[in-house]
Formats: C-alpha cells, sequence, structure tokens
C-alpha cells in the first residue's frame, strides 16, 4: 500500500507555530560554549568572545526608536505568485538587552488589498526579538557603519471594513541591513516574512492562514552610550521664534488638502533641560473658500518640546543640526463663514533646526492641529476638523550666562568702526490689494548706505534709495529715497559685543525724505524701521537681507495702512556690507614703502547699458578702457583712463570716446591695515571725464562724472585680474537733448599690469646708472577715423580709415626723447577714397620711468606723446588741402628682445579747417589706433 504524501501547504497552522517556536528557542543555544573543554578549532581560529554584555546594563540605556514605512504583498491562489500589494506604517521602540540580543515593541497600521476593491484598514501591535548577527561575529562595536540583524516575533493586527472587523495573529520573521548614520541616526531597510491566521485581507484562503511579504523601510533614534557620548555643560535659555508658511484643511479623500491659505507666528520660550522644553506661541491663519468668505482665526499655543538629538546623542550645543518634537494644546478664535467658534485643539508637530551660531537658528515646521467637528466649516476628517500647516522661520536665542564678556569696543580713529554696503531689491505699496497680489507690483529698486558704530549698540547709518511703486494707476511712479536712521545693534545688546561674532540681527529707527514723480506734491518727509540680518562671511565683507517699511502721510500715494491711517512703502533688499576695523597709517605706510609694484597699466572692456530705456537692445553695448594709474599712498591712487562705448540701433551706430581721471580708495587697506599679499581687494572710485559723442552724424563734446567699485584678484607680482560695475553721468548733449544727466551702467572685467619700481629707487642708487642713449626705427598699421568722412554718415564703422606710418626716434635720456614720423591715411568716401598724409614730430616721455624710475631690464613700458603736425588731404572730387594740427597719443611696448619692442598706439590728431574745404567746420580730427615694431641700435 502506497503512502500518501502530505503536501506542507495544507498542514495546519498550530504545526508550523509550534516548528518556529521551536527553532526560536533554540537560538539561545547557538552561542553557548560546548561542555567539552578540548575544540582543535580553539586553536585554529581566533573566535569572538561569545555572551559579550554591556557594563552596567540598565533599562532604557541602549533604547532605539524609528518610525517605519513599507508597501506589502498578499499570497495568491499560487503559494509563491503575490500580486495583490498594500502598504504599512509603524513606529517601533526597542531596547539592546545584551550587544547581540534585543527586543522591539511596535505599533502599526495601513491597509490591505482586499476582494472587489474594498481595501480593509488595520491596526496592531508587534513584539520581536532581534539578533545582532554583526555583534555576535565580530564583538559591539557602536560606531561601526553597517550591521546585520536578524527578527522573528509575534504580531497581532485588527482588520476593519465598514461595520466588521476581524483579529488575526501571526508570527513573522525578518532580516534587517542597518546602517548607522551617525552615532545616533539609524536607516534600515528590513524585508519580512509572516504566517497569520486566515482572514488577514478579509478573504477565505483554501490554505488555512495567510502569509504576507513587507519590505520596511525606517529612520530612527538610538541612544548613545556614555562611552561614546560627548556633552557640554548645560545652559538655560530663553528663546523667541517668527515663522511663517501654508496651511490647510485636511479632509479624507483623494485631495487631501482643501481651503488653503497661510499663517503666521510667533512664539517664546525656555529649555529647561537639555532635552525638554516649553515654548508659548501666538499665530494667525486664514484659508481661502471658493465662492466663500475666508476663513480667519487667531489663536494661542503651548507645546511641549523634545529634543531628540539631545535625548539620544547628548546635549551638545556645538551640534549644527536638530529634530524636537513637539505636542500641545491651542485655543482659538475661528471665523468661518457667519459663525464665530472659541474652541480648544490638540496639536503635534516636528521641527527641523539649523543652528547658524550661538544665536540664530533656521527651522522648518510641519504640525498638525485637531479641534472639534465643524469648527472650521463643513469639511472634517472623521468626527473632527484638521488643519496641517508647514512653516520655515528664525529662532533667535538668548543665554545670559553666556554672554560675551572679553570683546572690548574701542574707538580709534574717525574710520575705526565705519560700514557701508550696497545692495538691490524691491518695493511695494503697503495696501490690501497690492499684499494679495505681488506679481506685477513689485518694482526693483537699488539701495546703499554708510555708516558708523559709536558704541557697541548704537551708531548711525546715511542711506539712499532708488527705484519705484505703483498705487493702483497705470504708470510706476519714481521714487528717490535719503534717509537717516539710528542703528540699535539687538545681538550685542543680548550677548554682549564680540568683534569675531558670524551673525548679528540689527535694528533701526529713522527719518527720511522721498522725492517722487507722479504727484501734485514731489518731496514727502517720513519714517523709517527696518531690522537687518548680517552674515559676516570675512573680517571686511558680510552679507545682509534688510526689510525697512517707510512710512508717510495719507497724501503719498492711494490705500493706507489700516488701524495707523498713513501710507506705507515696503522695500526688501539683499546685498554686500563691508566694515572698516581702524586705520594704521604708520603700519600701513612702511609697509607701503616697502612694495615694488605701485603703478600700473590696465586694459578691460565689457558691457554697457543707458539706465533709462535699459530694457530696449537698442541701448545696450561694448564698452572699452585703456588706463595708467599709481598708488601714492597703501589706500589712494590716481587713474588717467581713455574710455570708449560703441551702440547700434539698426543701421544707426553711437560713439562716445573720453578721457577719464579717478579717485581710487582701496577699500580692503583701509579696513584691515595694508597687505601687499591679499588675495583679493575691494577698491572704490570715483571721478570726472571729458568726451566727444557721436550719433546720427553729429557730435558734440560732453562732460561726465563716473563712480564705482573693483573687484581685484591679484593673480601674481605683477597681473591683476579686476571686475568693475560702473556708473557714468554724462551731462546734457546734442544726443539726448532732453534730460540735463544721462546715465549709463557698465560692467567690465579687465587687466591691471603692475610696473615695477626701479631698483635704484628702491636701493637709493643713481637713477642714470646703466642708462645709454639709443635710435630705433618703427613700422606701424591700423585703423584710423576722420572726422569729415568717417562721422559723416549713420554707419561710421564702414568709413573706418586704413593708417600706416614710418618713424624714427632717438632717446637721449631715461625719461625723455624725440620722434619724426610720416603718416598715411586712406579714407573711404563715397565711391572715392581721399588720402591724408601727415607730418609729425614728438617729444616723447616714458611714463614707467617718470612714476616708477629707469630699469633698462623692464619688460613693459608706456610713452606718452605730443608735437605739431602738418598735413595734405588730396585725392576724390575735393580741392586738395593743407592744414597744421597737433598730436597726442600712448604707446605700450613690449620688449621681444634686447633691440626689439612690440607696442600697440592710440593717438589723435586736431587739425585746422583748412585742411579739408568741404567742412565749414573751423577743426578736423583724425584718430588711429596702430599695432608696430620697432627696432632699437
Amino acid at each position: 500500500m502506497m503512502r500518501k504524501e502530505r503536501n506542507i501547504y495544507n498542514l495546519p497552522l498550530r504545526d508550523i507555530l509550534f516548528a518556529v517556536l521551536t527553532g526560536l528557542f533554540m537560538i539561545p543555544a547557538w552561542g553557548q560554549k560546548p561542555e567539552r573543554e578540548t575544540n582543535a578549532l580553539d586553536y585554529v581560529l581566533q573566535k569572538p568572545a561569545m555572551n559579550e554584555k554591556f557594563k552596567k546594563k540598565r533599562f532604557g540605556d541602549h533604547l532605539f526608536i524609528a518610525p517605519e514605512a513599507g508597501v506589502t504583498f498578499m499570497r495568491g491562489n499560487s503559494p509563491f505568485w503575490y500580486h495583490s500589494y498594500g502598504g504599512r506604517v509603524g513606529l517601533t521602540v526597542g531596547d539592546w538587552l545584551t550587544p547581540v540580543h534585543g527586543l522591539r515593541l511596535g505599533l502599526n497600521a495601513g491597509v490591505h488589498n482586499g476582494p472587489g476593491n474594498l481595501n480593509p484598514y488595520f491596526g496592531g501591535v508587534s513584539l520581536d526579538y532581534m539578533l545582532n548577527f554583526s555583534a555576535l561575529g565580530l564583538k559591539y562595536e557602536h560606531n561601526r557603519i553597517f550591521e546585520l540583524v536578524g527578527t522573528a516575533g509575534l504580531e497581532y493586527m485588527y482588520g476593519y471594513k465598514f461595520a466588521q472587523g476581524k483579529h488575526v495573529g501571526g508570527i513573522r520573521f525578518g532580516l534587517q541591513g542597518k546602517i548607522n548614520i551617525s552615532p545616533m541616526a539609524v536607516f534600515y531597510i528590513e524585508p519580512r516574512y509572516g504566517f497569520y491566521s486566515d482572514g488577514l485581507d478579509f478573504r477565505t484562503s483554501s490554505w488555512k492562514y495567510d502569509t504576507q511579504f513587507s519590505l520596511m523601510a525606517g529612520l530612527g533614534y538610538r541612544i548613545v552610550p556614555a562611552s561614546y557620548r560627548r556633552t557640554e555643560p548645560f545652559i538655560y535659555h530663553l528663546f523667541f521664534s517668527i515663522a511663517g508658511g501654508g496651511a490647510a484643511l485636511l479632509r479624507p479623500s483623494s485631495k487631501l488638502f482643501s481651503d488653503k491659505g497661510a499663517v503666521a507666528s510667533f512664539s517664546i520660550g525656555t529649555w529647561f533641560t537639555p532635552a525638554s522644553g516649553l515654548r508659548f506661541t501666538a499665530k494667525g491663519t486664514y484659508l481661502s473658500k471658493p465662492n466663500a468668505p475666508k476663513t480667519k482665526d487667531i489663536g494661542v499655543e503651548a507645546d511641549y518640546m523634545l529634543n531628540m538629538h539631545a535625548l539620544f546623542g547628548g546635549y551638545r550645543p556645538s551640534r549644527r543640526f536638530e529634530i524636537y518634537l513637539m505636542a500641545g494644546v491651542n485655543y482659538d478664535y475661528v471665523k468661518a463663514w457667519k459663525e464665530k467658534n472659541k474652541t480648544w485643539g490638540f496639536g503635534i508637530g516636528g521641527q527641523a533646526v539649523l543652528h547658524l551660531n550661538d544665536n540664530v537658528d533656521l527651522f522648518v515646521e510641519p504640525r498638525v492641529t485637531a479641534y472639534k467637528d465643524k469648527t472650521w466649516g463643513d469639511i472634517n476628517l472623521g468626527h473632527m476638523d484638521a488643519v496641517g500647516t508647514l512653516m520655515a522661520g528664525v529662532t533667535y536665542n538668548y543665554a545670559p550666562s553666556k554672554r560675551y564678556k572679553n570683546g572690548v569696543f574701542s574707538n580709534n580713529g574717525f574710520s575705526d568702526h565705519m560700514f557701508m554696503g550696497a545692495g538691490v531689491g524691491g518695493m511695494i505699496l503697503v495696501n490690501a490689494s497690492q499684499i494679495r497680489h505681488p506679481k506685477g507690483n513689485i518694482i526693483p529698486s537699488v539701495y546703499a548706505y554708510v555708516g558708523k558704530w559709536f558704541s557697541s549698540t548704537s551708531g548711525l547709518r546715511l542711506s539712499v534709495e532708488a527705484g519705484g511703486f505703483k498705487d493702483g494707476r497705470p504708470a510706476i511712479h519714481k521714487i528717490g529715497i535719503l534717509g537717516a536712521d539710528y542703528m540699535w545693534n539687538i545681538t550685542s545688546c543680548l550677548n554682549g559685543y564680540n568683534p569675531s561674532r558670524v551673525f548679528e540681527l540689527i535694528g533701526g529707527i529713522g527719518a527720511n525724505v522721498a522725492l517722487t514723480t507722479g504727484n501734485t506734491r514731489n518731496i514727502f518727509p517720513g519714517a523709517n524701521i527696518s531690522l537687518q540680518g548680517l552674515w559676516h562671511v570675512s573680517d571686511f565683507v558680510g552679507l545682509f537681507i534688510e526689510p525697512q517699511l517707510h512710512i508717510y502721510g495719507n497724501s503719498f500715494a492711494n490705500g493706507t495702512i489700516p488701524v495707523i491711517h498713513t501710507d506705507g512703502l515696503l522695500s526688501a533688499r539683499a546685498g554686500i556690507n563691508l566694515r572698516f576695523n581702524g586705520y594704521n597709517k604708520q603700519y600701513s605706510r612702511e609697509l607701503f614703502d616697502k612694495a615694488d609694484t605701485k603703478s600700473f597699466v590696465s586694459i578691460a572692456g565689457g558691457f554697457n547699458t543707458t539706465v533709462i530705456g535699459a530694457r530696449s537692445s537698442a541701448n545696450h553695448g561694448l564698452t572699452g578702457q585703456v588706463a595708467l594709474g599709481r598708488w601714492y599712498t597703501p589706500i589712494s591712487a590716481w587713474r588717467l583712463g581713455a574710455n570708449s562705448v560703441v551702440r547700434r540701433d539698426g543701421s544707426k551706430e553711437y560713439l562716445y570716446a573720453g578721457l577719464s581721471l579717478d579717485y581710487m580708495m582701496n577699500l580692503s587697506n583701509l579696513a584691515l591695515q595694508y597687505s601687499p599679499h591679499r588675495v583679493f581687494d575691494v577698491i572704490a572710485f570715483a571721478g570726472a571725464g571729458l568726451g566727444l559723442n557721436y550719433m546720427k552724424g553729429d557730435e558734440c563734446f560732453v562732460p561726465s562724472l563716473d563712480f564705482g567699485i573693483q573687484g581685484r584678484f591679484n593673480v601674481s607680482s605683477h597681473v591683476d585680474i579686476f571686475v568693475e560695475p560702473k556708473i557714468l553721468l554724462q551731462g546734457k548733449n546734442r544726443t539726448s537733448p532732453t534730460r540735463k544727466l544721462n546715465p549709463e551702467a557698465m560692467l567690465s572685467v579687465g587687466l591691471n599690469y603692475k610696473i615695477g619700481e626701479a631698483s635704484s629707487r628702491m636701493n637709493g642708487t643713481s637713477a642714470n646708472l646703466g642708462f645709454t642713449p639709443n635710435s630705433s626705427v618703427s613700422v606701424s598699421i591700423g585703423p584710423g577715423a576722420f572726422s569729415e568722412t568717417t562721422f559723416r554718415s549713420s554707419n561710421f564703422s564702414k568709413n573706418l580709415a586704413t593708417s600706416i606710418a614710418v618713424a624714427y626716434g632717438y632717446r637721449f635720456t631715461k625719461i625723455s626723447g624725440v620722434r619724426f614720423s610720416v603718416d598715411y591715411s586712406l579714407l573711404p568716401i563715397t565711391e572715392n577714397n581721399l588720402g591724408l598724409i601727415s607730418l609729425n614730430a614728438d617729444y616723447m616721455f616714458s611714463l614707467a620711468t617718470l612714476l616708477s624710475g629707469y630699469d633698462s631690464k623692464r619688460p613693459f613700458d608706456i610713452w606718452g606723446m605730443a608735437g605739431p603736425s602738418l598735413g595734405f588731404v588730396f585725392g576724390g572730387d575735393i580741392k586738395s588741402g593743407t592744414g597744421l594740427g597737433a598730436s597726442l597719443g600712448l604707446q605700450a611696448a613690449w620688449s621681444v628682445s634686447e633691440n626689439v619692442d612690440i607696442f600697440l598706439e592710440p593717438s589723435m590728431q586736431l587739425w585746422d579747417g583748412a585742411i579739408y574745404s568741404c567742412s565749414a567746420r573751423s577743426y578736423a580730427i583724425n584718430g588711429n589706433l596702430r599695432l608696430g615694431a620697432s627696432y632699437k641700435f
């Protein structure tokens, strides 16, 4: 008789449970040492110590907690085919009894995939035994990055579908791969397999039991043992917070969030232990409802706060990031539709905190608050109303016992504790319509200030701001504001003066005068209120964010600030702040006198645009500059520059060419003392100039003012690279006759070549030592322009001349020389060409030698030249002309060898009107830019 084989899938659940539990009871025996004392493997392999224990183990001293979430799969008709899936979340809490053995308790909830798309919900509890395979095989190490942990345990679930409930029990097994992110943070992935009594998914199984596979991921905390814990003495302190963000009413549907709105809050609280704190909050909320008035709420909260990092890892105020959990009660006054409700609520939330320094934190805080049913309207979550909020904010920590006591505020001269800054931002008029719809109502603005701290907490600031605003009318009102503010350093007042502090909070209050357009009255006196957050990137440079409210009388603009019945203009800007710590003139001058590079020549090019009409591409162009300068003190220099601007609007072209003289101030040296080895310097400059403006076949001379700032990178002892934004203010001229001032903005990138000081000047030897008079011959070629031909059309680039020059020169002293040259320029005009021949006799002087002393080995020299000229114009259909003139030019020369130089030479000649018979004017101008080579003998 054949024996009937039994199908293991038909085994009763009690038999399976008995077999599994028998295996579980055998687990502790695996680590027991055998009774037989002699074992050959003891002398071959190094075995880890068995049954390792914690020293002075107490309950909870190796506690861990971790929320988890994952996906579940139910068995289908085939025993190994899992086609229906659900999800589950849980919170697990456990303790390691020894390095190898632990227990874990879990609270679980989720949803199963049930019949007919009717998915039952469930909640439950579990208890697991945990075996740390890594500690079993490799000994306990708290800082081990990866650990492998086996789990086995019991689970109870209560399923719920409509009005039906079902009790389910079972056993489960898992294998956890755990990554210890830090000494207290863990992340794990844990696949589990469980056997449960039938009906887990409200189906009846032919197997008489259900199986479920789940894949879970968790992120949590673990207690850091005392031997690994680094703590610091706890400092009792208060804190103040402001925050704002979004709010929404939660509802049980596919669209979880409804009636979206905003929330703002102010909080004050204290930490009375390293891990426990108390916070009181005043808040305001509004929610938008479709086709109905907004729901509004004001309320107060009282929250208990739990610092999870301090609880699990010990108190450490130098820690940069922490997580807080909080729970508390609310009392709110809610106005929903026509009803007004005063009600209590309960809320839970969390806060992710980034500590910028000892005093300032940034945080993000999600929170859910539950109220009684229909407090916030008809939509509810079950038998209650729930409001979710997500806020971001800033916290200021005040610790009286931690005030900085060693900082001494001293005022050593006028520049000590001075500061200046500049920034960009936006303006908006303060009224309900503008604030609700900020898009399109925020107008860009620019801002600059200068000030001085007279004590560690008090200072004065003068500011200027330019921008605009809208007040409901089509036109934008342009505005300029001059302000004077008293500045209060809140951080120094509360925590003591600390010159090394990274972040400071500064309040300001003062008066201003505004000049506006679009009103019958153009000048308005007003008041300022501001709050500046200042982050010191270095001792010299800082970054700031500053909102400021300007308050004016009720006639300033349409719309008023409620309650106080005044007009308000809100500005917000971000920018750069520079602070000065006192300039030691004697110290800096001693170092400066030893420097061997005081003179420089620079070349730069970049982008140009008119400030008025900057959005039009017709007002965009290119700019260039060639300049010579010299630092005559550690903080002061002069710079003489030749500047040009070229713009094109279709077939029309605009040209500006001029000379400027700038005063330059090295702000880095003024703030931090002179240093020849500093990598980066900030330099401010301002100056005046005179130039020639050309447009549409007409030209005129215009005066100008310029100012800007230069960021200079010191690449080597002789080379700098710089970035230079600049504003050029041109006077009234023919190209823009209706405006008194014509501002243009420029951004250039350039190169400085620093001319070395002659050794004779450095060591006091004879300046003429090593000099020998010499002669030279040269030839050069390049483009040119003649005012009577090139500038007589709207497109002057097509009428550029070609210029060739041959010259003989003689240098008879270290500074001076003469040069005789013949120039020929081919001038295109209509179908015929003109020729211009000039004979020149120039006096030449070495600017490099004049500024830095003679040095026969200097690789670079720059020459100035001036002298009389005799010119002849011939060819074409005009009568030949002869005229007298004067020439002026510069030559930048590089020594290729002992006898050969390559040079670049811009020059200009001014002729009397007789040289060109077709001109009704009494003068003519010729300019050239030639590249050439010279041979010295």
